[in-house]
């Protein structure tokens, strides 16, 4: 396995998701705190999610976009680790049967 590459195809994805779950979680959680918050209140206590998210900036301060971050970025990346490593098997396994043989 380790002179086929695969170890370090491993690690790769590994990386790749790490990093790709941090990303996305940076930049969907203030999105998914405030969509939470107004969808969960009750009606008229916002006057839209940007009042929503006024109101979160100036009770909670900067952190509190971020609550609940650490579980998304968990979930995220195991999606994205079994993403990556299932792209590069199905990659090489397509790429093998699309090369032509030579007899």
């Amino acid at each position: 396995y380790v002179s086929s590459g695969i170890i370090a195809e491993y690690v790769s994805s590994g990386i790749n998701a790490e990093y790709g779950g941090f990303v996305t979680t940076t930049l969907t959680s203030p999105v998914d705190v405030v969509k939470t918050t107004y969808v969960n209140s009750a009606p008229g206590t916002y006057s839209g999610a940007i009042g929503c998210a006024r109101h979160l900036a100036v009770s909670g301060g900067f952190r509190v976009f971020y609550k609940g971050c650490v579980p998304s970025f968990f979930r995220i990346t195991g999606w994205n680790l079994i993403m990556f490593i299932s792209y590069e098997q199905l990659r090489r396994i397509v790429s093998k049967q699309l090369t032509p043989r030579n007899y």
